[in-house]
């Protein structure tokens, strides 16, 4: 065999490997989702009970953006069997008085230590919130203890009723040689971390220059996430141009540094995949005219004709704001108030983000999705009443029914 070729099959060998090494350490929990789907299959056309009937619900269909009056959502086990008029035999029946279903939220940025708090504390923080799936970027702590750092967070993120999709940092340090953190990162810790049960994405990568200018640390680091197959994920302020187009072709899918909508709309033009909006009004306090920000921006991103490249995110969010005005459920809420269509808001938070995250279970509520459900009175004011992760009740008027499981950090982490 000519060298050549053989040095290409080899390393095609390789990256198969990689994937199938990957697939593997993420999908231990996905082969026991995919059980019990005959049984689904049975309970959708009611030859087997519901776990739970949800009865008369305006449900909120986010692939067709409908309100779906007087329909029942039926949940066999911990997943969605069967929506529609249908009142189907059930163990257990809620009648939902005609609130809006709308499906559990998913946060595709953000740092839980900024709210500095642990997973379980996180969890049951937002879980009341309607946030059922978040997908961390923990820099913080493994900018002070490494790819140890990353591992304790993905312990102390298990068995909670919250979905928690790690995201590993690719920037430690932001920028080479720039910083002293508590470690140096490079392709090959981030392909351990990238191999670890739960990971989906590689998170913000922030060295955007690094990437721009072709440096090995960035693209070496961007060749594992390519190998794994995982989502990539952008940090680029103000890019333009070719610069931008440099940045984008390397398989970089999304960016949530959007402070004006001009930047936003930029992205999108040039073939970036998704742009993440924050919390509009707390990003006002840092623009020249905060009193018109976030209707200005609400209404440039509602003249986008396709929206569904929009996502909101949370990004930093601290104790106190968590406390005093939620978490995505704000964001979402401001962007509603500022003038942006509550459906697509909504789909913004939901279907858009699963899309985003290659998580083809969650973001809709409908059959076979996991039964992550949230009722609310209003889709603008965007009460959350009742919240269902897994088909289970796990929230009630802003309280958690049950504290998650703690975890002891050790005295280092």
């Amino acid at each position: 065999m000519d060298p050549a070729l053989r040095r290409c099959d080899t390393r095609r060998v390789w990256y198969l490997r990689g994937v199938l090494e990957h697939v593997h350490a993420v999908g231990k929990s996905v082969r026991v989702r995919r059980m019990g789907f005959r049984e689904l299959a049975r309970a959708a056309q009611g030859e087997l009970p519901c776990s739970l009937l949800l009865k008369n619900v305006k449900l909120l269909n986010v692939r067709t953006a409908e309100i779906m009056e007087n329909t029942n959502v039926g949940v066999y086990g911990e997943r969605v069997a069967y929506i529609g008029e249908e009142e189907l035999p059930a163990t257990s029946v809620h009648d939902c008085k005609g609130k809006y279903a709308i499906p559990g939220m998913i946060d595709t940025h953000l740092h839980i230590e900024s709210s500095q708090v642990t997973p379980p504390g996180f969890a049951d923080a937002v879980l009341p919130r309607g946030t059922t799936t978040v997908a961390p970027d923990p820099h913080e702590i493994v900018n002070v203890m490494g790819v140890e750092g990353f591992r304790l967070m993905l312990e102390a993120s298990k068995n909670l009723p919250l979905k928690v999709l790690m995201m590993v940092p690719t920037c430690v340090p932001s920028v080479e040689g720039l910083e002293t953190a508590g470690a140096d990162l490079f392709a090959e810790d981030i392909e351990k971390m990238v191999r670890m049960e739960g990971v989906v994405a590689l998170a913000e990568i922030m060295d955007y220059d690094g990437v721009v200018r072709n440096r090995d640390r960035m693209m070496d680091i961007i060749e594992v996430g390519r190998k794994y197959g995982v989502t990539l994920d952008g940090h680029c302020v103000f890019l333009t141009g070719k610069p931008l187009n440099a940045y984008i072709s390397t398989g970089i899918e999304a960016c949530h540094e959007n402070f004006v909508p001009e930047s936003a709309i930029a992205k999108l033009r040039a073939g970036m995949d998704y742009v993440k909006i924050r919390n509009l009004e707390l990003m006002s306090r840092l623009a020249p005219d905060p009193a018109g920000y976030a209707s200005a921006f609400a209404g440039a991103l509602q003249n986008v004709p396709d929206k569904r490249s929009i996502i909101f995110c949370t990004d930093d969010i601290m104790p106190d704001v968590l406390l005093q005005r939620g978490h995505l459920d704000d964001v979402v809420r401001t962007v509603i108030a500022s003038g942006y269509d509550p459906v697509a808001a909504i789909q913004g938070a939901t279907i858009n983000a699963a899309t985003h995250l290659r998580q083809h279970d969650i973001g809709a509520v409908a059959p076979g999705k996991f039964a992550d459900i949230i009722l609310t009175n209003d889709l603008r004011k965007l009460d959350i009443d009742t919240v269902f992760t897994n088909g289970e009740l796990v929230a009630k008027g802003g309280k958690m029914l049950r504290p998650s499981q703690k975890y002891a950090f050790p005295e280092r982490g």
